[in-house]
């Protein structure tokens, strides 16, 4: 994968959150830590006797469980409530962390009050944000969280399942964080080398082979057997392609216009729809759908009627 995609995956959950930059500021504070703040740490995110922060590597978990909530709000970032999940998570995330805000003094300057809202900083409880933005989602009423595993466990794909098999056989994404990132530890300027595409990839290699036994195939094999042009020449055919531009996982789907390429009534169709979380136009219909959902369904079904002769 070429790089500046390796970093779209979070770059696309980052815009999901208003509230990006104040929640970068509690992850900054969370990975500077001290040992004496650990206890505490396991305290005010619920964590279980057997996931107590005890060493770098368990404050490593931490993070990146926090960044796979955070990525899991933005797939199911649904213009209404969907089981126990509210309308429009990410902005409800984003609204928990305003009382931690508002018991911050507010910064002055020339004797003027900023009317912008106090960002956090590395201190003593500068990660509470994070836990305000998340704690109302995993953590059950009563109930503790068992962190299970490295960071590995934790970062797109590698949660136990198909897909976790089929991310180390057939689908290999390295993911990267952005030095201009205002919400992930950047790989480079925060220190955070879990975050870096490389880092990645040799992490999902040892993850895979411990796993599955399985060796991860390397780009020139995948380039080969998947390739990049799906016009009806390259046998490509009677496949729709949507993207959501709210959707993480969209950064790793088909976006090039095929059709411009193939005169072909059976050629592939990529559609685009605005405001689209994952899977949004495979969903029923909801009152709360945006336009370019309804627009793309019903593209879809024309699509489709046409393809079955119907």
């Amino acid at each position: 994968m070429e790089k500046q995609r390796a970093a779209d995956f979070y770059a696309i959950t980052e815009s999901a959150y208003p509230c990006s930059e104040t929640l970068g500021a509690a992850f900054r504070a969370l990975w500077a830590a001290p040992a004496d703040a650990w206890e505490r740490l396991g305290d005010d995110f619920g964590l279980c006797s057997s996931s107590r922060i005890h060493n770098a590597t368990s404050l490593e978990a931490l993070v990146g469980f926090l960044q796979q909530q955070l990525s899991d709000l933005a797939f199911a970032n649904y213009p209404y409530p969907v089981g126990d999940m509210p309308a429009n998570p990410a902005a409800y995330a984003c609204s928990k962390t305003r009382a931690t805000a508002a018991h911050r003094p507010t910064p002055q300057a020339s004797g003027v009050a900023n009317s912008e809202p106090p960002t956090p900083t590395p201190a003593a409880d500068g990660w509470l944000p994070l836990r305000d933005a998340l704690t109302w989602r995993y953590l059950p009423a009563g109930g503790c969280i068992a962190l299970r595993g490295a960071f590995s466990a934790y970062t797109p794909g590698f949660l136990p399942g198909a897909w976790t098999f089929q991310r180390c056989t057939d689908l290999v994404m390295a993911f990267e964080v952005r030095d201009s990132s205002r919400m992930f530890l950047r790989c480079g300027a925060d220190g955070f080398s879990a975050n870096c595409a490389a880092a990645g990839l040799d992490a999902l290699r040892s993850f895979c082979a411990a796993e599955f036994g399985v060796q991860v195939p390397d780009a020139a094999r995948q380039q080969a057997v998947w390739g990049q042009n799906w016009t009806r020449a390259s046998g490509g055919s009677r496949i729709i392609f949507s993207n959501g531009d709210l959707d993480p996982w969209g950064y790793g789907g088909v976006d090039d216009d095929v059709q411009a390429h193939d005169d072909d009534p059976d050629r592939p169709v990529v559609l685009h729809i605005a405001k689209g979380a994952h899977h949004l136009d495979l969903r029923a219909p909801d009152p709360a759908d945006p336009p370019s959902v309804v627009i793309a369904r019903e593209q879809e079904t024309a699509v489709l009627a046409r393809w079955l002769d119907m």
